[in-house]
């Protein structure tokens, strides 16, 4: 489904970069300093590629933006994490204590006659 998807929206959008590249192959005068006046550092290339190398640019610098602003949602993500870690780590150490406990009562029971045994641990993916 995910192919399918990315194929109805990638598709149009490189048959447009296509046709966009097609249509505006003439040269095109980039100059690089622009107080120099004329010819300094400027060089001649297609509009096509002017054009595609800024969207490519202004992709990059905007997936840098939002990597950039989505730092605190990632550092809380590891803290909970390893708190969650943390805490399971006592839960299997309070759970062997248990086990322990009930095994040197002899029983194998809790003081209300119910079975003292916990749950194994759910692990997430």
């Amino acid at each position: 489904m995910r192919t399918f998807l990315k194929i109805i929206v990638l598709g149009p959008i490189a048959i447009a970069a296509i046709l966009l590249a097609v249509a505006n192959r003439g040269p095109v005068r980039l100059v690089l300093d622009p107080f120099a006046g004329e010819g300094a550092l400027g060089f001649d290339v297609p509009l096509f590629a002017v054009i595609l190398v800024s969207l490519a640019a202004g992709l990059v610098l905007g997936g840098l933006g939002t990597w950039l602003g989505q730092h605190r949602y990632r550092k809380a993500a590891r803290t909970h994490r390893r708190d969650l870690e943390r805490q399971r780590a006592e839960a299997d150490r309070l759970r062997v204590a248990l086990a322990d406990a009930t095994a040197a009562n002899g029983a194998g029971a809790s003081a209300a006659g119910t079975s003292a045994a916990l749950p194994a641990p759910r692990r997430a993916a």
